[in-house]
């Protein structure tokens, strides 16, 4: 946790330096920023599976590039001009020989909830891909109390809610609450998969502005058609039989769909799954 914090520390007093250079970049960048944030809370146990002992305290370093929309695109608008981003995640969950550390690299959404001219509420919502360095089955005293992670590679998912303070056109300080949650879907196991909540503190720098002009056009009336459609995807899972084999699932989906105020849609039809892991366990 010493290390993250450190590193958070490191990283915000470095964005000092950009300040005497922000003059020189190009106006094309304007709205472009990079945000770190000091997430510190602790993992829930989330099932009587979960037998792992609790750590009394994990941390995450998460270090995110922004783009804050402006209208350049139809949808800005129509949702509010949100930003977008690309982050990195170090989590320490504070036990290294049961649970390791997680890296994970997202992408995500942040969406305004409440806007004013110097305080803002968002919602971000990001997910990627999480490399979490110790698993079940590792060679190591505790690697059977670890039930909860069964592979290296995983699905990450991050959820945070911000309070922002606007200080200038180049910098933010805000605060608010997270959660983060890292699964491989049953691809391996086992896998209870980590969830941690928690509240976070962090900073925003944009070196030319965090309030690019604003692109304001009339709306795009789309029409509220009725769309017939189709999917078919596959996906793996391991077999609960001799030798843990990694078996397909097929799926396949029919629905209809109708957009709702020209940028919303409902769905509703028929899902199919066909799971060979099922049979290979009979």
């Amino acid at each position: 946790m010493r290390n993250i914090l450190f590193i958070f520390i490191s990283l915000s007093l470095s964005t000092l330096v950009l300040q005497n250079t922000y003059a020189q970049i190009n106006d094309k960048w304007q709205g472009v920023g990079i945000e770190t944030n000091f997430l510190g809370g602790q993992i829930i146990k989330h099932s009587k599976k979960f037998t792992a002992p609790i750590p009394a305290f994990s941390s995450t370093l998460d270090i995110n590039m922004v783009w804050q929309t402006y209208g350049k695109k139809a949808w800005h608008q129509g949702r509010g001009f949100p930003a977008v981003g690309v982050g990195i995640t170090f989590t320490d969950y504070g036990n290294n020989a049961v649970f390791g550390q997680c890296i994970g690299i997202y992408t995500d959404l942040q969406i305004p909830l409440v806007r004013g001219k110097q305080w803002e509420w968002t919602l971000k919502v990001g997910d990627g891909i999480g490399y979490v360095t110790r698993k079940y089955g590792t060679p190591t005293a505790n690697d059977t109390t670890n039930t909860a992670i069964g592979s290296h590679i995983n699905d990450f998912a991050i959820l945070l809610t911000d309070v922002r303070y606007h200080v200038n056109k180049h910098w933010d300080i805000q605060a608010g609450a997270n959660f983060t949650h890292i699964s491989n879907a049953g691809f391996k196991s086992p896998n209870l998969g980590v969830n941690m909540v928690g509240a976070h503190i962090g900073i925003r720098y944009f070196p030319t502005t965090s309030t690019p002009d604003r692109i304001i056009k009339d709306p795009v009336k789309l029409s509220n058609r009725w769309l017939a459609q189709m999917r078919a995807g596959i996906s793996f899972k391991e077999a609960r039989a001799a030798g843990k084999p990694i078996k397909p699932t097929y799926l396949g989906a029919l629905y209809i769909s109708k957009r709702w105020l020209s940028k919303n849609k409902f769905f509703t039809g028929i899902d199919y799954a066909y799971h060979e892991d099922v049979y290979a366990f009979l």
